[in-house]
């Protein structure tokens, strides 16, 4: 699965091509996918963090006396 940085990435390069595509409705259309490609970034990044999170408070401490 693509990171949230890989998926940013693909949508500047998508933005990029719609600033490009001389059609208006192809260009639309790819700022729409780079959009969808943000989203699903931040829902990447949001899900390792929870994913971090969770491993971090289900590791136990152990503290020694």
């Amino acid at each position: 699965m693509p990171t949230g940085s890989q998926l940013r990435k693909w949508a500047a390069q998508v933005a990029r091509q719609a600033g490009e595509e001389l059609d208006d409705a192809v260009a639309s259309r790819l700022l729409s996918i780079a959009e969808h490609y943000v989203e699903l970034a931040e829902r990447e990044e949001a899900l390792n963090a929870y994913s971090d999170q969770s491993a971090s408070s289900a590791t136990p401490t152990v503290t020694h006396h």
